[in-house]
């Protein structure tokens, strides 16, 4: 078991050192990255030397990613050329929004997904079966940004029930996180229907009903216990991207998150606050998903003893 977890820590530690490079890259796509913080602003040869002396970028690559990386570990994301205040500041003041969207998307996920598979698993082939997993099909294929103009324009526009943006009382969260989680619903509830289904053919399933157990028992402590160690997996992934992944969702209700902040940066060439909000949207990704690793050695009696 702690050889399990010693290896995702260190596979976790891995790929934010991977994000961290390519987020330090960024500032070198167009070769000189004191013209990409710069934009428009026009200066002198010497005065361009001036400013590459102080930003550091005289120095070899590696010294500055080895500092970069240093201030990163110290989280110290350095200051915003766009608001002039510190990049961590501003992540502090909107990373609370990013995170009650996901959280409330993700309630939803687990309260009407994981029971649209079951139920769909226990009716298999039922003309309700098939019409839920038709209908889940079509949510997976509607793309996110359509899907959340079509509920603004429905809800917020033509019955006037909700707000079309911002960030208020309950009212301000339903249409953002009904476009965020409608997906994942969709897609954990073929998930959790097919891995049912699976469990439900398996020996100990035909020994427990041979045994006399009622349906009931059958179906919610043996099967869906078992069936759920791969859905945990993907429930693992739709956290993370509801914190990392929001942007589409974020920019079109004006949702004031941390996706939000990554499109006006890109929109101000802001590319400092750029990086912290990658390193720290990195951060939450792998942090959520290596606390599902760490829930497999307690649900799944086969990592415990392996």
């Amino acid at each position: 078991m702690l050889r399990y977890l010693r290896r995702r820590l260190f596979q976790s530690i891995f790929v934010v050192l991977g994000v961290t490079f390519v987020s330090f890259g960024v500032l070198f796509l167009t070769g000189d990255p004191a013209a990409v913080l710069l934009g428009d602003v026009e200066l002198t040869q010497s005065e361009m030397a001036e400013f590459r002396h102080q930003m550091g970028f005289d120095r070899p690559w590696y010294v500055q990613y080895g500092d970069y990386i240093w201030r990163v570990a110290h989280f110290d994301f350095g200051k915003s050329y766009y608001h002039g205040i510190s990049n961590a500041t501003l992540i502090l003041d909107t990373i609370p929004a990013t995170i009650e969207l996901a959280i409330v998307s993700t309630a939803m996920t687990l309260v009407i997904g994981i029971p649209i598979g079951m139920f769909c698993a226990f009716r298999r082939n039922s003309l309700t079966d098939r019409a839920t997993m038709a209908g889940a099909l079509l949510a997976q294929a509607m793309p996110t940004f359509w899907l959340g103009l079509m509920l603004m324009l429905v809800f917020a526009e033509i019955l006037r029930w909700l707000p079309v943006s911002g960030r208020g009382g309950i009212e301000h969260i339903i249409l953002p996180a009904i476009t965020l989680s409608l997906m994942s619903i969709a897609r954990n509830a073929r998930m959790v229907r097919s891995s049912m289904l699976e469990v439900l053919g398996q020996d100990y399933i035909r020994t427990a009903r041979a045994k006399g157990l009622s349906e009931r028992i059958v179906q919610y402590k043996h099967a869906l216990k078992n069936a759920m160690i791969p859905v945990m997996t993907i429930i693992g992934m739709d956290i993370g991207y509801r914190l990392g992944g929001s942007v589409i969702v974020e920019t079109v209700f004006g949702y004031p998150g941390v996706g939000r902040m990554v499109i006006q940066s890109i929109n101000n060439k802001d590319v400092p606050l750029l990086q912290a909000c990658v390193i720290v949207l990195a951060l939450l990704f792998v942090g959520v998903n290596l606390l599902v690793d760490f829930l497999y050695v307690y649900v799944d009696p086969r990592i415990r003893h392996s």
